[in-house]
């Protein structure tokens, strides 16, 4: 193994064990939160769901590219390579999506009130629950192509027009939903910055 192949090894393991230490832990903080109070703020399931999403994609894209990186080969089959994908572009979906959620939540929560909002801000906690469910449910259906796109590596041969995962080759095939969803996001972090009061001047 040369010098580069050590250090981008090295990158991804420090990438990968920082990204599921830091994610375990606000998981396993909300868990203790869950069992020592009555209820989760909307705002912390949110949390809670996003370093989740975050988890799945650090160990279903993470995980096995660090260890093709240092040398272990055919570590998935044709089946697992497929499971592994569509698990991963789930993960990497819900992550989007979920930060962009998180934004809109934020802008509609300090928005001042209005005839507009008067009737989703009260109903927006209860909301929260099957936004997950939605988002869920409509990523997966986004992602069911994922497992026909992809396949284990064969005989060190790479296919065109596809990315090469080292564990796994992956056909490159874009979703608009991504870009809509990033649109989303920064709509709501304007509003953010537009709504956010500004700091007496002393």
């Amino acid at each position: 193994m040369d010098l580069c192949e050590i250090i981008k090894g090295v990158s991804f393991l420090l990438q990968t064990g920082l990204g599921i230490l830091g994610n375990s832990v606000v998981l396993l903080a909300y868990v203790h939160i869950i069992f020592s109070e009555p209820k989760l703020l909307p705002v912390d399931m949110i949390l809670c769901h996003l370093a989740f999403a975050n988890l799945l994609l650090l160990l279903t894209r993470c995980v096995p590219q660090t260890m093709t990186v240092f040398g272990l080969r055919d570590l998935l089959n044709d089946a697992g390579c497929k499971v592994v994908i569509y698990a991963y572009r789930i993960g990497r979906a819900l992550s989007v999506c979920i930060t962009c959620m998180l934004s809109v939540f934020q802008a509609v929560t300090i928005a001042p009130a209005g005839p507009r909002l008067s009737w989703l801000k009260p109903a927006l906690p209860s909301l929260v629950l099957p936004t997950f469910a939605g988002l869920w449910f409509l990523n997966m259906a986004i992602c069911i192509a994922a497992p026909f796109f992809s396949m284990a590596p064969r005989n060190g041969t790479v296919p065109a027009f596809t990315l090469n995962l080292g564990f796994c080759h992956a056909l490159v095939v874009t979703s608009y939903f991504f870009f809509t969803a990033i649109v989303a996001r920064l709509g709501a972090s304007g509003a953010l910055r537009v709504q956010k009061p500004e700091q007496p001047r002393r």
